[in-house]
């Protein structure tokens, strides 16, 4: 529900900010951005989430999801 993603967003927004180069994070405020139709602010989660995990699945996948919007 609209509540549940707001809820997540927010719990993912809260671990970016106390740990901003933990990449797990940023992959996890990535995805909720993206499914909230906000692909501009999942694009910069997901590139810092690329640098700090170099050849992670999980960002490749995202990558993907981000180049169809």
């Amino acid at each position: 529900s609209g509540g549940d993603a707001a809820e997540a967003l927010a719990f993912a927004r809260e671990a970016v900010d106390l740990e901003p180069n933990h990449g797990e994070h940023r992959l996890l405020l990535g995805q909720p951005l993206l499914t909230a139709g906000r692909p501009l602010e999942a694009q910069i989660e997901v590139d810092a989430a690329a640098r700090l995990l170099p050849g992670d699945p999980r960002v490749e996948t995202l990558q993907k999801k981000l180049r169809k919007t």
